[in-house]
């Protein structure tokens, strides 16, 4: 029984590093929207923290809904869709760091704002 007991929380102990990196960088990133400004259009992505995403893009007249997982990779997050937009790689992967609703960054040639709420 103890064997098991000291099992589990060195499991436990050991994920929890990892909960945290998740946690710290895309905490900010739930309950709000990332919008994607590329050249033709722009999508809006909502991540929830059991590792899904939703959202939309548009360009010109396409209109699509987005949805997958995502994980954290090093220091990259990695979407995997379930079936990706046109010209996108599944997994999709860009460097990650936090935000705050209001920040704007660079991502792959794309301009990326975090607003509050899902819009």
């Amino acid at each position: 029984m103890r064997f098991v007991t000291a099992t589990v929380l060195f499991a436990m102990l050991c994920g929890a590093p990892a909960l945290a990196v998740d946690g710290s960088v895309m905490t900010g990133r739930f309950g709000n929207t990332e919008i994607v400004h590329t050249g033709l259009g722009q999508a809006h992505i909502y991540f929830n923290p059991d590792h899904t995403f939703t959202g939309t893009a548009s360009a010109l007249i396409i209109h699509l809904s987005l949805k997958g997982t995502w994980k954290i990779d090093g220091d990259n997050l990695c979407l995997v869709y379930d079936s990706p937009p046109p010209g996108e790689s599944n997994p999709s992967c860009a460097p990650v760091a936090a935000h705050a609703v209001g920040d704007s960054w660079d991502s792959k040639g794309r301009n990326v704002t975090l607003v509050k709420g899902i819009q």
